[in-house]
């Protein structure tokens, strides 16, 4: 398989053009079928049941729309994290990290907003960074459905709470 790869900085430059790179993602991948089923409406629950949270490992990876579709079917076998040696992904479900998670749910909200959902308004992906930390940690989309902003964060527990985080917000 072909890899396109890039080196990317540190801190918020890099943050920045990895958000960048999410929505090119998304908005190549909103045609894809399996995004195109999926709509708005209890996106996140949708998600959280579609998902399974595979990390990046070293290098920071985003997956392109057409591969989650083509690994939804599969039963893949992934490396492990420490206390396994490997991690079996059922086929059915969507695999990936947070920017994933993003990115995927960033396609099926472009595909539902381009086919005439006018509930849909602004959709922005929120890189997140702990007060402690130099490096943005966590990547969640945000959206405006009917008039109020909506968040969809499947790979984070459905009370995460962000208040004392510094954020970095990009339009998609």
């Amino acid at each position: 398989m072909a890899r396109i790869e890039r080196t990317i900085p540190r801190r918020e430059r890099g943050t920045l053009a990895t958000l960048i790179n999410m929505a090119a993602i998304a908005k190549a991948g909103q045609e894809v079928r399996l995004a195109a089923e999926l709509g708005p409406d209890d996106l996140d629950e949708t998600l959280r049941a579609l998902w399974f949270y595979v990390p990046d490992g070293p290098v920071e990876t985003i997956r392109t729309i057409d591969r989650m579709q083509r690994e939804y079917h599969q039963v893949l076998e992934y490396p492990g994290d420490g206390t396994k040696p490997y991690t079996i992904k059922p086929a059915g479900l969507i695999a990936g990290d947070c920017d994933d998670a993003a990115t995927f749910a960033a396609a099926v909200l472009l595909h539902a907003r381009s086919a005439g959902d006018r509930r849909i308004g602004n959709i922005y992906f929120v890189g997140a960074r702990p007060w402690d930390s130099i490096e943005f940690k966590h990547v969640f989309l945000m959206f405006d459905f009917r008039g109020r902003l909506t968040r969809v964060d499947p790979t984070a527990p459905h009370d995460a709470n962000y208040t004392l985080w510094e954020t970095l917000v990009f339009e998609v």
